[in-house]
């Protein structure tokens, strides 16, 4: 036993895997129903650490950037949007969550007699905030904050999982059904296609690009049929009385065409020409950031680009619209046209699943420069978003940009997944030996009551947000839950939460609030001392 111990002890690689692959099997374990999922891989960890196996810190902090950084990557594209139209609300359970926790804390630690610097760090550890643990112990100079959050922090992330699980038990709801329909409201309105017969007499002789202006929004015009003849429908192709359109858009965007052209010819059945059609994907870096106004794909290459794929969505495109890398766009034009761009836009499936170290390194290197910055907090407190905040605000920001000038920052869906659950379970397995070692000894030597404290600053804020957030603001579980995550800053919750639906939009959530959060619990975590003294006077 002792040789497999030091064996363990001195070879940090086998010994995350080992962590790794027993507490998935623990997960995967269900009594009643209920799983413990990645977290499994925290409680086996915490037992490696009690007979002193201790993963270096330097996993524990890989993992962490690995995780936020796929969160922000993940929820960029969606962010500015949905911080516009909910991230008022979220900041405001969140800040309201955290002041709420904080007065739990005083009410908790006075009447118990509880050290002030133990409470900060309770605080900290029920709250899972690194960052919150950090100013506590820049401030307060004393290793009673490390204690504290040692004791609270392994129930601070079992707590969340915990009650991601069982919640949906208590409401009788389908998270991975809530999913489904939260993500099928938020996909853009579905694009198809028809043939329209131009019986508008003030368009006949005109060309496609002298009626574009009069177009709905978001059509597009693909073929054009005159007499049996098929054409691309280029800029200087003419209209004639009776010629038939063909044209993508939205169900709601060729209604509307219909009054401009005429009425859909449903029963038209297309004659075989040289026009084709072909879906290509973007691997190109010449192309790669170009605006489709910019590549001049009509007048250039004689053909349209009639629709845009990207990432799960489908779009129609307009000239304003920026490739990317991934991108699949359809083309319409003539046979030899399409064979011939191809080359230009990039066609090759193997590509589009590569992962691009170079921008991908260059993000996280950024986002570790960006949370090692510190900030002036009020009353001289200082503080940093650190290795969590830091690569998570990158993430964001490189995810909704896409690219800079003609580099892609995008990961393919797999990649992103893969990196994210990766991430998540190397910080569970550090996070997990580190509070291990002396988890038993704390409990023992400081009794059940901190325990007992810091579970109740876990409990707190789950009673407050979700009633806040579910029935007050009126949010979707999922939404509610990914925030709750955020305002607690908790990392392995938001796992659990994004495992148990099968979805990734309660990431979307918990990347909006997060920054908040994180520098809340900063400001607040040192200030509890202060508050405690000042309420026993």
């Amino acid at each position: 036993m002792d040789s497999i111990q030091q064996y363990l002890a001195s070879q940090p690689a086998v010994t995350l895997f080992v962590i790794m692959a027993v507490g998935l099997l623990v997960g995967h374990i269900k009594l009643a129903g209920f799983s413990l999922g990645p977290s499994g891989v925290l409680f086996v960890a915490l037992a490696f650490g009690h007979f002193q196996i201790i993963l270096p810190q330097v996993l524990t902090g890989l993992g962490t950037v690995l995780f936020v950084y796929a969160v922000g990557l993940q929820a960029g594209p969606r962010f500015v949007s949905a911080f516009r139209r909910r991230g008022i609300t979220l900041a405001s359970i969140t800040l309201i969550t955290l002041i709420g926790t904080a007065l739990a804390a005083v009410l908790v630690a006075y009447p118990l007699g509880i050290k002030p610097a133990l409470v900060s760090g309770l605080f900290a550890g029920a709250l899972t905030s690194t960052p919150g643990l950090a100013a506590s112990l820049e401030t307060l100079q004393t290793p009673d904050v490390s204690v504290g959050y040692g004791i609270a922090y392994p129930f601070g992330i079992l707590g969340i999982v915990v009650f991601a699980q069982l919640l949906p038990r208590w409401l009788d709801l389908d998270l991975k059904a809530s999913a489904a329909e939260l993500e099928a409201s938020q996909k853009p309105p579905r694009v198809t296609s028809a043939w329209f017969r131009v019986i508008n007499a003030q368009l006949a002789g005109l060309t496609v690009r002298e009626i574009g202006d009069a177009l709905p929004q978001g059509v597009v015009l693909c073929r054009i049929s005159n007499e049996g003849t098929i054409r691309a429908a280029l800029h200087d192709v003419n209209l004639d009385s009776n010629t038939l359109v063909r044209a993508t858009g939205t169900v709601d965007q060729l209604r509307r065409l219909e009054f401009l052209l005429g009425p859909r010819s449903d029963d038209y059945e297309e004659p075989r020409s040289t026009i084709t059609s072909r879906d290509l994907v973007v691997t190109e870096q010449a192309v790669t950031g170009q605006t489709l106004h910019e590549m001049r794909f009509n007048q250039r290459y004689g053909v349209n680009i009639s629709r845009l794929w990207r990432d799960e969505f489908e779009v129609v495109p307009d000239k304003n619209t920026r490739l990317e890398y991934g991108d699949i766009i359809r083309i319409v034009g003539d046979v030899h046209d399409c064979e011939r761009i191809g080359p230009l836009v990039g066609h090759s499936e193997r590509r589009i699943q590569e992962t691009r170290f170079l921008p991908f390194s260059l993000g996280i290197v950024l986002g570790v420069i960006i949370g090692a910055i510190p900030m002036t907090l009020p009353g001289g407190t200082t503080a940093k978003l650190g290795m969590a905040g830091g690569p998570l605000f990158a993430g964001l920001v490189l995810g909704h940009l896409g690219h800079l000038g003609s580099m892609s920052f995008r990961v393919p869906f797999a990649a992103k997944f893969f990196i994210r659950e990766a991430g998540l379970m190397m910080f569970l397995a550090g996070a997990g030996t580190s509070a291990g070692q002396d988890f038993v000894s704390v409990v023992a030597r400081e009794g059940i009551t901190l325990f007992l404290a810091g579970a109740v600053m876990t409990v707190v804020p789950l009673l407050i947000a979700f009633p806040l957030a579910h029935y007050v603001f009126r949010l979707d579980i999922l939404t509610a839950l990914g925030g709750i995550c955020g305002a607690m800053t908790s990392t392995p919750g938001l796992g659990a939460v994004c495992e148990a639906a099968d979805s990734e939009s309660p990431a979307l959530a918990y990347a909006t609030v997060y920054p908040i959060a994180l520098i809340a619990v900063t400001i607040l975590a040192p200030l509890l001392p202060t508050i405690i003294e000042q309420w026993g006077r």
